[in-house]
């Protein structure tokens, strides 16, 4: 028996044109929804956060005279210490003493999660990074940790010494992104737009004129019946 339906797999592209541009309204409004609302939530429900970053020089501890200069072991020495001073500066006693320095009303957990530590590409200098949701507040707890800082380590590694390099920066705004986050939401709701336009597409098996009955059926038509609305089509006005 003949088969008369095509198959929906022979859908082109330029029939996927058609239907999205048939359905361009529908595209534009979505995406325009998406954008507006990922602006919205970013603006009201995302609290922004604050970096300050301040540095500290580590050194082994040898001091150099006039006309001297560090030696290679040195260095190398005053460079392993690094990650050793980071594990005694991310302590709860350092964070206890940060919070009862800075009176800010903040527990050693949360003085924890906000600070942030690393050696700045392998080399003798120890950033310390400060997130916070208030601007002044990470400010402070940075300044406080190059305070508590020198006198800790003397106390517990005994061995090395620590300098300020770089005092805690003003703090600067790191998140969230509004324009980032808009233009994903913009890209999502364009995505989603085109996905429930080409899926409805493909649920409708009705048939809207000759034209559509032909590309869906190879068999022959032998009449159809006029829109008595459109008059431009040869129909009637009622």
């Amino acid at each position: 028996m003949r088969n008369n339906l095509r198959s929906i797999g022979e859908i082109s592209i330029v029939d996927i044109v058609k239907i999205l541009l048939k359905r361009l309204w529908l595209i534009i409004m979505i995406t325009l929804l998406c954008a507006l609302g990922a602006f919205v939530y970013t603006k009201t429900f995302i609290s922004p956060q604050y970096m300050s970053t301040a540095s500290l020089y580590v050194t082994n501890g040898t001091r150099v005279n006039a006309g001297n200069s560090a030696n290679l072991s040195d260095i190398n020495a005053a460079e392993k210490l690094v990650d050793s001073y980071i594990v005694v500066l991310q302590s709860d006693n350092v964070a206890q003493q940060i919070s009862e320095n800075t009176k800010l009303g903040l527990s050693k957990g949360a003085i924890k999660s906000m600070i942030k530590m690393a050696s700045v590409n392998g080399t003798q200098v120890l950033e310390v990074r400060v997130t916070s949701t208030k601007r002044e507040e990470a400010q402070t707890i940075a300044n406080a940790m190059l305070e508590v800082a020198p006198g800790v380590l003397k106390q517990v590694a005994k061995v090395g010494e620590v300098e300020t390099l770089d005092t805690a920066s003003e703090a600067r705004k790191i998140s969230p992104n509004v324009v980032t986050n808009t233009i994903v939401g913009f890209l999502l709701g364009l995505v989603i737009s085109i996905l429930i336009v080409l899926i409805q597409a493909m649920l409708d098996r009705t048939i809207k004129g000759e034209e559509d009955f032909n590309e869906h059926y190879t068999i022959s038509i032998l009449g159809s019946v006029p829109d008595f609305k459109e008059t431009e089509k040869g129909g009637y006005k009622r």
